[in-house]
């Protein structure tokens, strides 16, 4: 074992790569490289080379896997995984590592395969997540950082991670939940805790937490900044000095009155939006009957001067909503500040609705 071992620590990247790699053609195993040329051994398909970078995307994969030329494809700029326990752990027993969408990093390893869809320097693979080139069972430790929500199927892209990962091999993974449209190049998925476990089913979940990167208060800041960017600036102010109290206690429909919610602007009620509604409509066929709806106009819903409607947003003039804006609100009976008992009595609820259920009956008995 310990010989074995030495063997594997001696193998080069380039002598795995020609072993693993799989050919789009034939989808054969095993690659030559001589010359400066890489060709598949079987078929004699060759690969060309963006930068040092390996370049599997065909021009198909580019138009089906919405691939487009674009310098925004990657915020992340992490030096490497040196430290890592799962890292350290491989690359010490001579393990190899892939690091799918690996980003812009000033960091290479002798063990790890890194693919992007941009050829940065440190870039070995140029392969779309949804069909990587390599060959089943390669890896024995996959990472995905900020990759998933970027793919137009993370569930082609998971059911990929999970083919070349090895045989009691480690997969690390994220998936934004409650985080705001991004691009690099595109946004396409958000998950819950259960999304992500859904995308990987039939691996067995060593752990799954929220990371220090993903604590909620990010989620918070992150919107409140995005939200206070797409304001016109005369509303700035009143968005900045409003307190989390009022966030809370005022109802839905009267901040639908609010200047600051009808004068957000439209990329900025896209990228941090509570949820989104579409209307879709099937394709007509020849020789069949066609819906009463196919003469349907959908043309104008959800624009945005139409989105406040019900709200009588065309009746408010700038004055009267000037005026919303330097007037401190009247505090209703519902947004009085609770007394102590009341916030005990609140924190006893939520934290009741995390214990069994036996226990949450006996504090029924007490009308918490």
């Amino acid at each position: 074992m310990q010989q074995k071992r030495q063997i594997r620590l001696k193998m080069t990247k380039e002598k795995y790569l020609a072993q693993i790699l799989k050919c789009p053609v034939c989808s054969k195993n095993g690659f030559t490289f001589e010359d400066g040329r890489t060709e598949c051994a079987s078929c004699g398909f060759k690969i060309n080379k963006v930068n040092s970078a390996l370049n599997f995307i065909s021009a198909k994969e580019s138009i089906e896997f919405s691939i487009i030329a674009t310098d925004n494809v990657s915020a992340n700029t992490s030096n490497g995984y040196i430290g890592y326990p799962a890292f350290d752990h491989v690359v010490s027993r001579g393990g190899w590592v892939l690091d799918c969408g690996a980003g812009s990093k000033q960091f290479t390893h002798p063990q790890l395969v890194q693919t992007e869809i941009a050829a940065y320097a440190n870039i070995d693979i140029l392969a779309v997540n949804q069909k990587l080139p390599f060959a089943d069972d390669s890896f024995d430790l996959v990472i995905s950082f900020d990759v998933l929500e970027h793919v137009n199927d993370p569930f082609i892209s998971a059911e990929e991670l999970k083919r070349v990962l090895k045989p009691g091999g480690i997969l690390i993974a994220d998936i934004p939940f409650l985080q705001a449209e991004h691009g690099y190049p595109h946004h396409y998925f958000n998950a819950t805790r259960q999304g992500f476990l859904r995308l990987f089913e039939g691996l067995h979940v060593l752990t799954h937490f929220v990371p220090i990167a993903g604590q909620p208060i990010e989620s918070l800041r992150q919107t409140m900044r995005h939200y206070n960017h797409h304001l016109p600036e005369q509303w700035r102010g009143r968005f900045l000095n409003l307190t989390v109290h009022e966030f809370i206690h005022r109802e839905y429909n009267d901040w639908m009155h609010d200047p600051i919610v009808q004068f957000l602007k439209t990329e900025g009620r896209w990228e941090i939006a509570s949820t989104t509604h579409g209307y879709l409509r099937k394709p007509s066929k020849e020789l069949t009957t066609e819906s009463v709806a196919v003469d349907f106009d959908a043309s104008q819903i959800g624009e945005s001067d139409t989105i406040f409607e019900d709200f009588e947003l065309r009746t408010v003039s700038e004055q009267d909503l000037a005026k919303i804006a330097i007037t401190k609100n009247k505090v209703s009976e519902s947004e009085v500040p609770l007394t102590r008992k009341q916030h005990l009595i609140l924190g006893i609820r939520h934290f009741a609705q995390l214990l069994p259920t036996p226990i949450k009956e006996l504090l029924k008995k007490f009308r918490f």
